[in-house]
């Protein structure tokens, strides 16, 4: 399987995530093949905890961050079979030192997430980047900032003006989906491509 878009395939959505144990920003993408358009990116954030818990485990045989990881895939399997994907990304996980134990549960997260599309459906594209490609992608490599991102995706019109709803009150997991997506579009196909 390869990890390039097809030209003239049509419409083709794409998710993209922001993982998280208690934060997971998603963003789904309309994609038109045939034109190199963007259509529409609707991001959101979703809320773990809130989330109800019919995995049918007992909580004395699971730990929290599985039954949590569990409520987790199983959303995200529904938004890839709602939505018909065909394009999974995520961000990666990085190893900070300042918080060496976040890696292994980002680690965990995202190897289930990659289990769960691969188990969704095998023609489904997975591929994950680093926290240091988005921002390269964004020309924002070496900025340090909270709200860097949000500010380069501003200055993506191809990107900015496809976002559904107000973008100011978008939170940083789900602004950092999309620009996990607009990574993979830059890395499969360079920058000034899609419009």
């Amino acid at each position: 399987m390869h990890l390039e878009i097809p030209e003239d395939y049509g419409i083709v959505n794409m998710v993209s995530i922001d993982p998280g144990s208690n934060t997971c920003g998603m963003a789904v993408y309309e994609l038109d093949t045939s034109t190199r358009t963007i259509n529409s990116i609707m991001a959101f954030t979703i809320h773990v905890e809130k989330l109800n818990d019919n995995s049918g485990l007992h909580l004395d045989l699971a730990t929290d961050r599985f039954v949590k990881i569990l409520k987790l895939c199983n959303v995200i399997k529904n938004i890839i079979e709602s939505t018909n994907a065909r394009i999974v990304v995520s961000e990666a996980p990085f190893f900070n030192r300042l918080m060496p134990m976040a890696y292994g549960s980002l680690l965990e997260i995202v190897s289930s997430i990659n289990r769960t599309v691969h188990e969704t459906g095998n023609e489904i594209i997975f591929t994950s980047y680093a926290p240091q490609q988005v921002k390269m992608s964004l020309s924002a490599a070496g900025i340090k900032g909270k709200d860097v991102i949000k500010e380069k995706l501003m200055e993506v019109p191809e990107v900015y003006s496809k976002i559904v709803g107000d973008y100011d009150l978008l939170d940083e997991h789900s602004i950092d989906a999309i620009a996990v997506g607009y990574t993979f579009l830059v890395q499969r196909c360079g920058k000034k491509v899609w419009k």
